[in-house]
């Protein structure tokens, strides 16, 4: 923090914050509920119309602001969103002790996915095109990186998981051209009755490339993984001390 506004209390210049990029109302249902990414008047630092965090300085609500531990670096302190995201994932249920999951696309919200269910009795396999992703992905504990502009990832995954992946975690990126058909192959290499989060998309043209009967048949159930880093206030909220 460089500089308070006027009226703001609890902060003093110097602290070292993690900014919550969301504006929200504080009044809607939503918000009252923990859920302010669905506030209707709702936006975001640094998109709609405000700087953010590659500005510079920005300035951001008091409410968004929250204090740093001690021993957090600030490079620690920038993946704090992306392992808010994987944890929400998690602990909203997606995945069970002894689940068999695959990961597509690496970018840093399903690399904090990996570190998760590891010792858990099953298998992770991950998906991407980038070769130190995959690197970092072993890193973590996956047990197998595909190359998906490389390898038969559908052959590959068939002789590991023959009956298919309990759980497919979906992580588009627009700027990776493999990712255009993660959607498409987390509905194919899922098993029946299996579950695909989606974690991260960006526009439609992926779902364009998909075959709606596939997941239908399959009875797949499809879920995003939550409310993105949403304050829960049956757990404790905000008082709780982290972005969940």
């Amino acid at each position: 923090i460089v500089g308070l506004g006027e009226g703001v209390e609890g902060w003093r210049e110097g602290a070292l914050v993690s900014v919550d990029p969301r504006i929200r109302c504080g009044e809607c249902l939503p918000c009252r509920a923990g859920l302010e990414m669905l506030c209707k008047e709702g936006r975001f630092l640094g998109v709609h119309g405000a700087d953010g965090g590659l500005a510079e300085f920005c300035s951001a609500p008091a409410y968004a602001l929250y204090p740093l531990p001690v021993n957090c670096s600030p490079l620690q302190a920038a993946c704090v969103e992306a392992a808010c995201c994987a944890t929400r994932a998690v602990r909203s249920g997606v995945a069970v002790a002894g689940d068999n999951i695959v990961l597509l696309g690496l970018e840093d919200y399903n690399l904090y996915m990996a570190q998760w269910p590891k010792g858990q009795g099953g298998m992770i396999v991950a998906v991407d095109p980038g070769a130190r992703r995959r690197e970092a992905a072993r890193g973590f504990g996956v047990a197998v990186a595909l190359d998906p502009a490389s390898d038969d990832v559908g052959r590959a995954l068939r002789e590991i998981m023959p009956f298919g992946a309990d759980v497919v975690v979906v992580a588009m990126e627009d700027y990776v051209a493999e990712a255009a058909g993660y959607v498409a192959l987390a509905h194919r290499i899922a098993r029946i009755q299996g579950t695909v989060v989606m974690l991260r998309a960006y526009g439609s043209a992926p779902f364009a490339r998909t075959q709606p009967a596939v997941p239908w048949l399959k009875e797949l159930t499809i879920r995003h993984f939550g409310n993105f880093f949403g304050n829960e206030p049956a757990r404790g909220g905000r008082a709780r001390g982290d972005w969940q």
